[in-house]
């Protein structure tokens, strides 16, 4: 039985409105952002984040391919940031369609190709969904199979997100 293609996808501002959960998270950011994390504030329901098209998008994806959520995110706030960033994606109701997650703070196209190479895929073409191009362009510096597409949810507001191709 042959495997089904990777697609690897970023989660805050790809499939997760991270702008309107900072609105609802209010300021001061960093305290409140740790007082989710120490269970002082009660945590949302996740899914209420979700872009309008993300359940569709996975459910139909998944037919398809294989989906890793691959997640990067920062210690500037806190060093349980990946303990919330994993909250916030099982939160999220995207579960039945994800067959991986993986949270880093190092280089995401790094963590693909050990990802790759942990399942014996080494050497296959994959896609790379995510709204920052510094971290496309690691990918394709890192593997150069990858096809990377640029997603810009910003462009939300006109009622056309904006997604192509990287030639990085």
């Amino acid at each position: 039985m042959s495997q089904k293609p990777i697609l690897f996808l970023d989660f805050d501002r790809t499939l997760f409105d991270t702008e309107r959960y900072y609105l609802w998270l209010g300021e001061p950011r960093r305290e409140r952002n740790q007082a989710l994390i120490d269970g002082v504030l009660e945590l949302p329901d996740f899914s209420q984040f979700l872009f309008s098209d993300t359940i569709d998008f996975l459910s139909d994806v998944h037919q398809t391919h294989d989906v890793i959520i691959l997640s990067f995110v920062k210690l500037e706030y806190s060093p349980q940031q990946p303990t919330l960033q994993l909250k916030k994606i099982r939160g999220a109701g995207v579960l039945p369609y994800v067959d991986d997650i993986i949270v880093t703070i190092g280089n995401k196209g790094e963590e693909a190709a050990r990802y790759l190479r942990e399942h014996k895929r080494e050497g296959e073409s994959f896609v790379f969904i995510d709204d920052e191009p510094a971290h496309l362009k690691e990918m394709r510096t890192v593997n150069t199979k990858a096809v990377c597409i640029y997603l810009d949810r910003k462009a939300v507001s006109t009622g056309i997100p904006v997604a192509r191709g990287m030639d990085v």
